[in-house]
């Protein structure tokens, strides 16, 4: 129950521009459907600023609708030209207004994550258990349906399995859980 849908940006003067097929009031509305048809469906997405020509407010328009669509996480990035695209022969915007954006924008979409995150503490889930954590060797890993890395003890046997277990706290990557 995971859906990634790339945003790319939240203004439509600059999806025209990165040549994407799509509108934001679209985008907005097949998001509104996978949640209608799944409530509890995890969603992220990709996000780009900076692009040549995005202004302040297009900037702000993205980060309106990442507030809007509250997305479990983000792959976020400043635009960075790339040779023989047609964007690379914009004028391109400056790399201390493009990070200062990227910055505001990872703050933004963090904390969003961290509430969803939190807000799923006493919540089951069923995971497929992968195996150790890399972090901290007494625990285990594994995805959730919705894409969630959650992260709890228990023994080497259970790796390969689906396990229940219930979310104890929430935090920027994920849960930490117990076994039920």
């Amino acid at each position: 129950e995971y859906v990634h849908l790339p945003l790319q940006a939240g203004h439509d003067d600059l999806l025209k521009a990165m040549k994407r097929q799509y509108t934001v009031e679209g985008f907005l509305e097949i998001v509104a459907k996978l949640r209608a048809a799944v409530p509890h469906i995890g969603l992220t997405t990709d996000i780009i600023v900076g692009f040549p020509s995005e202004t302040e407010e297009q900037f702000q328009a993205t980060l309106d609708v990442v507030r809007q669509v509250r997305f479990d996480g983000a792959y976020m990035f400043a635009y960075s030209p790339r040779p023989g695209t047609p964007a690379a022969e914009m004028e391109q915007l400056p790399h201390a207004l493009r990070m200062r954006r990227l910055n505001e924008l990872i703050a933004v979409q963090n904390a969003i994550t961290c509430e969803i995150n939190d807000g799923l503490v006493g919540r089951e889930f069923e995971v497929l258990v992968e195996g150790r954590s890399h972090k901290n060797r007494e625990m285990l890993q594994g995805y959730s349906r919705e894409f969630k890395m959650i992260h709890f003890p228990g023994p080497d046997e259970l790796i390969g399995q689906l396990v229940t277990v219930r979310a104890e706290k929430g935090h920027l990557f994920g849960l930490s859980a117990t076994v039920v």
